[in-house]
């Protein structure tokens, strides 16, 4: 009888083993899952850093151009067609050109809150490229009303990090 709870015993363990194991194995995440998950965190990031109060140390004023320009390659493709900038259509083409963009509006504006709201990624086999398709919320501090966006990016994996190589609205309705 002991040998037989021994048996048991030791059957039981093996089973609730290989139980784990079969969870942990299904839960864990290809590679491809993982950079897709690594790339809507990063633009999750993105978001935030881009949005910001009005006002601010001057410290806060300076640093805030660096933190955008970090999130983007060089060059790069930025076409921007939201906002007060829906007419026109502002093209930015390096990170120096963002870079001065970014100095001018935050110092000339209230603030800004840009959220994501569903981030679709589609990765390229190489794992090194992917794009992104997002609908965003963008509100203009100072504006009654909020804009909602759909963006189109490029992204590239440099040094590990992955950056927005292209940028552009998507006009989903025209005038």
């Amino acid at each position: 009888m002991v040998t037989l709870n021994r048996r048991r015993t030791i059957v039981g363990g093996l089973v609730a083993a290989a139980g784990l194991v079969g969870a942990v194995a299904w839960t864990w995440a290809s590679p491809e899952e993982r950079e897709i998950r690594a790339i809507q965190k990063r633009l999750k990031s993105f978001a935030r850093d881009v949005s910001f109060a009005g006002g601010g140390s001057p410290i806060q004023r300076l640093s805030y151009p660096s933190q955008v320009v970090d999130y983007f390659a060089d060059p790069v493709q930025f076409q921007l067609a939201i906002g007060p900038w829906n007419s026109r259509g502002t093209v930015i083409q390096t990170r120096a050109e963002l870079q001065e963009g970014t100095t001018a509006y935050r110092a000339s504006s209230k603030g800004l809150k840009v959220e994501f709201l569903d981030i679709a990624v589609t990765l390229e086999p190489s794992l090194t490229r992917a794009t992104a398709h997002l609908t965003s919320t963008v509100h203009f501090v100072g504006d009654a009303d909020y804009w909602v966006q759909e963006f189109r990016l490029t992204l590239i994996k440099e040094s590990a990090v992955w950056r927005i190589q292209a940028l552009a609205t998507v006009r989903t309705m025209e005038q």
